[in-house]
């Protein structure tokens, strides 16, 4: 089975990686794209990532890599945000406006309204202790502290937060540790679930 991920950002790229990885154990990431593309589907479970570095280039990203698509057998995970579309059909449209039709059965959208930032949100603890680890590597102490609540800005509140305490906030790395921690603690997150349950299926 072949899973190919079209990712908005850093923070998306990072949390299909952890995902696929909790739902298939043992599951290879293929950074090559010929051999991911060219090698045989088999029972084992390979992915690749293509981070489109936003939202907008999804569906020229999908297009350009049509005959990849088609050649790689690959179910294609897009994982995004809403953004200013306002709902999730307006977006799945828009990904798939220069996708050929044709093969629009291959791909699995995953939306998140408002932002995949908003995940961060919902799990505190894991800010918390992605934030310790973090102050450990760049050898920094950091009190003990209460995270807010937070209904907008979700990447800026977050940014805030780290520089507060001296951290200095990286998209991908904080992700990184983040997704990495959440494991399969899914149920604060409808994205996550929906995510899970895409990545358990196994036909293309």
């Amino acid at each position: 089975m072949k899973f190919w991920f079209f990712v908005e950002g850093e923070s998306e790229l990072a949390l299909a990686r952890q995902v696929i990885r909790t739902v298939h154990h043992g599951s290879i990431e293929e950074k090559s794209l010929v051999r991911f593309v060219s090698d045989p589907v088999s029972d084992k479970v390979v992915f690749s990532c293509f981070d489109c570095n936003s939202v907008d280039n999804i569906p020229y990203r999908l297009a350009d890599h049509l005959s990849n698509i088609i050649k790689s057998q690959a179910l294609i995970v897009v994982l995004c945000d809403v953004e200013k579309l306002g709902c999730f059909t307006n977006r799945r449209a828009e990904v798939l406006k220069k996708f050929d039709a044709s093969r629009s059965g291959q791909v699995r959208c995953v939306f998140a309204k408002p932002m995949i930032e908003a995940i961060y949100w919902s799990y505190p603890d894991v800010i918390k202790s992605t934030m310790k680890k973090l102050a450990q590597y760049n050898k920094l102490s950091i009190p003990e502290f209460e995270i807010p609540k937070v209904e907008r800005n979700y990447k800026g509140a977050l940014s805030d937060l780290c520089k507060k305490y001296g951290l200095r906030y990286r998209e991908g790395e904080f992700a990184e540790h983040f997704f990495g921690s959440v494991g399969n603690r899914i149920e604060n997150s409808l994205e996550l679930k929906r995510l899970q349950e895409v990545l358990k299926c196994t036909e293309t």
